[in-house]
């Protein structure tokens, strides 16, 4: 990733609150599917490692979510940091195919209610 977008993604970033927060359970199979299926949408998400959880090593954490998700750590403060990947055709293709599925669903439930 070069150095002009590293940055503009960064700033981005700082605005963000939030999505996630990385409890006792620690890293989970449904917790990195709910990041991924994020990351497939937004590009960017914040996670915040609650503080009983932190007997491990933030950066641990940071670096497993980065790994399993393959996206990249863009910075650390304190007991959050923050996940960057890019988003890929195929992610906007399984998007679009999820919403036509979802509008498709709503339209069924619609005719079962009369």
């Amino acid at each position: 990733m070069d150095k002009a977008l590293l940055k503009e993604k960064k700033k981005e970033a700082n605005g963000l609150k939030p999505m996630f927060q990385l409890g006792k359970a620690g890293i989970t199979e449904q917790f990195i599917d709910l990041v991924d299926k994020y990351l497939k949408v937004h590009e960017i998400v914040k996670i915040k490692v609650l503080i009983a959880t932190s007997t491990g090593d933030i950066k641990f954490y940071a670096d497993e979510i980065a790994k399993e998700t393959k996206s990249t750590v863009l910075e650390m403060k304190g007991y959050t940091f923050t996940v960057f990947r890019k988003i890929t055709k195929q992610d906007k293709k399984d998007a679009y195919w999820a919403k036509q599925d979802k509008k498709e669903d709503n339209n069924e439930n619609n005719f079962q209610e009369d």
